[in-house]
């Protein structure tokens, strides 16, 4: 039996002259997940999601969103989905309360329960004009403007960004508390690893346009480990021999390595070795990246000599 996609592309690709924007994409979320797309600036994070949404043509590959092939689907496919970006276009002239009431004018899906909790939890002023919020409450608004259909897909693009670290803990709390219900799904980009970790199931990991790796969040974090270790004198090079071990890093003393696998081999050739110390360091998921990251550029300099 196929499992069943939110969002699902093939060979996905975008290139902006001689700027291959995104490379053969294969991207799958699922429905009823929460998926966090990460990657550097200009990874093709937002380009991808343009071409989701129906904002950016292709210039090669497939999408298909909620079943339907995204390009056929037209406005049709708009109704389905919620999309909060970190710069989010509304009018300025309207109140929050006019605001809300002119976009539910559109969906006859729209659940006015649910947005006036959301306005409520966020404490959002009704009668303020939109232009004289800030940055904080538009990002606030656009997300009680997206949930308010009841979307069985919310796109979230840096929804964050710009935020102080207490109003993007609320707004993550009520996507999270209120507004996501279990046939819903999430797309979401950002580069704030910490909230990433905090409410994704899966993680890719993206750079130039390439999809390096897609993970369960908590084997993504698992999967790699540091090990500190100080040798009783200079280390022979065949210490860190190992296919296991993917990074090696001077500190002082000591060295850090990143081992990729294997741990308990690795652990095991590196007590062949006389040593004064040794320990095993969980990695977050931002040095998991970064690993990732700079793998990709490593491999990218090498493809080009």
């Amino acid at each position: 039996m196929t499992e069943e996609l939110a969002i699902k592309t093939r060979g996905l690709s975008k290139r902006f002259g001689l700027v291959q924007a995104v490379d053969g994409l294969d991207l799958e979320v699922r429905k009823g997940e929460v998926y966090g797309l990460i990657g550097p600036n200009g990874a093709g994070k937002t380009t991808t999601i343009r071409m989701l949404l129906g904002l950016s043509r292709p210039s090669g590959g497939t999408m298909e969103i909620l079943g339907r092939e995204s390009s056929k689907a037209g406005a049709s496919l708009r109704e389905l989905v919620g999309f909060v970006g970190e710069d989010q276009p509304m009018y300025d002239y309207m109140n929050v309360t006019d605001c809300m009431e002119f976009t539910r004018s559109f969906y006859p899906t729209w659940d006015r329960q649910l947005a006036l909790r959301m306005v409520e939890i966020f404490q959002l002023p009704a009668y303020a004009r939109v232009g004289t919020l800030s940055k904080g409450m538009r990002s606030q608004l656009a997300l009680v403007l997206a949930m308010g259909p009841r979307p069985p897909l919310l796109i979230l693009d840096e929804p964050t960004s710009g935020l102080d670290p207490l109003a993007r803990r609320d707004f993550l709390s009520t996507i999270m508390g209120e507004a996501i219900g279990p046939e819903q799904s999430v797309l979401l980009s950002s580069h704030i690893l910490s909230e990433v970790e905090r409410i994704v199931d899966r993680v890719g990991i993206i750079a130039r346009g390439k999809l390096l790796t897609v993970r369960d969040i908590d084997a993504l974090k698992t999967s790699h480990k540091r090990v500190r270790v100080v040798f009783q004198g200079e280390p022979p090079a065949a210490a860190f021999k190992h296919p296991a071990i993917a990074g090696v890093e001077r500190q002082g003393s000591s060295y850090l390595l990143t081992v990729s696998s294997d741990l308990e081999e690795v652990l095991a050739a590196l007590n062949r070795h006389p040593l004064f110390a040794m320990e095993v360091l969980e990695m977050t998921l931002e040095e998991t990246f970064v690993h990732y990251a700079q793998d990709s550029r490593g491999r990218s300099a090498s493809e080009n000599r």
